[in-house]
């Protein structure tokens, strides 16, 4: 079956004063017949998966593409905007939103299959977003941006293989995918820890992702629509350290642990000719 998405929007806007906007826009979105993949030749039951026993020993696992998960997005903006007047403009924006998602890949536990719906690997819970243009002398402007980004989830996994079905993908029992940075409980990942001799830990990093890029431009006219401008843009202005996800193997000793951060501070100046 084909994956589809059914989706609603309702939106209100309106000026205010003579050059400022204001809109408000919720969407929710529910997906339907999404890819998900299971073994067709799983365990019959808890016992034969336990004694390696499949329902057709003379294969291996047997993986079947399917289409029967499901997507729910939920979304609220908010969104001022102010058209160029007065040689500036700005345009802000901050979105709370959640996405939730079944598991593309092979479940942890095919017998639980309702493990394996949880936070899609994307979702983010706040987002803003601040812009705006000056023309400062003579053609010159200058612009710039600021995101902001709360964390990503974070998939919190066994280290092992659990349950004995053949995959790595396991979880502590009690934690569903995706459930880091979301709410999961560190007295269950530090039970398991320490039920495996490791000790247990403090708590999860959980990184939000903040830059702020400007740019400088200056356009020079030629003879009739030809045009040369000059472009000097910096990225991640503050040279702050966004870091990446944790890592998410209960048994590492680095668990919780961002052990990688995005790109630092960036220049970049461009010519760019307009006929």
């Amino acid at each position: 079956r084909n994956p589809f998405t059914r989706q609603y929007s309702i939106g209100y806007g309106r000026q205010v004063g003579a050059n400022l906007g204001l809109s408000v826009d919720f969407t929710m979105a529910n997906g339907a017949n999404q890819h998900t993949t299971i073994d067709r030749n799983y365990f019959a039951s808890p016992e034969d998966r336990a004694r390696g026993i499949r329902p057709m020993p003379q294969f291996g696992r047997i993986t079947e593409d399917r289409t029967d998960g499901r997507l729910r997005y939920r979304s609220l903006e908010i969104r001022p905007d102010r058209r160029m007047f007065g040689r500036w403009q700005f345009l802000a924006s901050y979105t709370l939103a959640f996405a939730k998602i079944d598991a593309e890949g092979l479940p942890a536990d095919q017998f639980d299959r309702a493990a394996d719906y949880g936070y899609a690997t994307a979702d983010r819970r706040h987002r803003g977003v601040l812009s705006g243009i000056v023309d400062v002398y003579r053609g010159i402007q200058v612009s710039g941006i600021l995101q902001y980004q709360s964390s990503l989830p974070l998939d919190v996994t066994a280290g092992r293989d659990l349950n004995l079905d053949g995959l790595a993908n396991d979880r502590p029992g009690g934690i569903q995918i995706n459930g880091g940075c979301r709410g999961v409980d560190l007295g269950i990942v530090n039970a398991y820890r320490s039920a495996s001799g490791v000790a247990p830990v403090d708590g999860i990093t959980c990184g939000d992702f903040l830059t702020v890029n400007t740019q400088v431009s200056r356009t020079f006219r030629l003879r009739g629509e030809h045009r040369v401008g000059i472009v000097f843009q910096v990225f991640n202005l503050l040279n702050r350290a966004n870091r990446l996800p944790a890592v998410g193997n209960a048994l590492s000793p680095l668990f919780g642990q961002s052990l990688q951060v995005a790109n630092a501070r960036q220049g970049e100046i461009a010519l760019r000719y307009d006929f």
